[in-house]
């Protein structure tokens, strides 16, 4: 997937999943993986800076399949590992649109 992925959110439950993702435009859900047992969803968030330079943020969401601590450590580890390598570079100039 190019383009790079500037935030991942992990919520507790799904409910608060399917919060966040009414709020951003043309979400998707990503096809499962071999590798990974989580559903993911994608979305690319336009934002207007101050300065009036535009941009696009690419967010990847996904919910816990259980509550819990060690639920919770596993989910963040395993998305961390799906998506490391597309994790964008917070000082990287080609934002602007």
């Amino acid at each position: 997937m190019a383009g790079g992925v500037d935030f991942v959110i992990v919520t507790a439950l799904e409910q608060e999943r399917d919060a966040v993702l009414r709020k951003l435009p043309r979400r998707r859900k990503l096809p499962p993986s071999d590798t990974d047992i989580h559903v993911y969803y994608s979305a690319n968030l336009p934002v207007t800076f101050s300065n009036g330079i535009t941009g696009i943020y690419r967010v990847i969401v996904l919910s816990l399949p259980r509550i819990g601590r060690v639920q919770a450590a596993t989910a963040t580890s395993d998305a961390i590992r799906s998506w490391s390598q597309l994790l964008a570079d917070p000082g990287r100039r080609d934002r602007a649109g």
